[in-house]
């Protein structure tokens, strides 16, 4: 039954909802392109070398380049150890540059406590990736995140 046709007062039709098309994400999506946008933040080392897998760097005696490493990977493999052992550790600050700004709009958009969710899930993903055994077990519970300079 056509909603259109039972209620002649309905001025709703498909073309209004074309119109009103947003740019929404659903939590997972949201997750997904949060933790998207982290994959592609890249940051110069101060070793001169080569990158030779996601943690391992050969430093090069002649010196020839910087080695650019994945910013969020090189934080997780770095960190792994002090967050297992439970020391005193600060949160881990992502900053907002680094994520698409409809991203961080549709984050500011959330309650303070879904937010946190998402960007924790998002985070996550990354020591799922550098240490798959440990991260739900150890590195979950122990972990925070924040982004720098998000709104609440």
């Amino acid at each position: 039954m056509n909603c259109n046709y039972a209620n002649p007062k309905n001025k709703y039709f498909y073309k209004d909802l074309v119109e009103l098309n947003h740019n929404l994400y659903t939590e997972s999506g949201l997750k997904d392109n949060l933790f998207l946008d982290l994959c592609n933040a890249k940051t110069d080392t101060d070793i001169r070398g080569r990158q030779v897998n996601l943690s391992v760097i050969i430093p090069d005696k002649g010196g020839e380049k910087q080695v650019t490493v994945n910013k969020y990977f090189d934080y997780a493999i770095r960190n792994t150890p002090n967050i297992i052992l439970g020391k005193p550790n600060y949160p881990m600050i992502l900053d907002k540059v680094d994520c698409r700004p409809d991203v961080i709009k549709e984050l500011e958009r959330l309650h303070p406590f879904i937010r946190h969710n998402i960007i924790k899930q998002s985070v996550l993903k990354i020591f799922e990736i550098t240490s798959p055994y440990l991260c739900y077990f150890s590195i979950a519970p122990r972990l925070k995140v924040e982004i720098e300079g998000l709104k609440t």
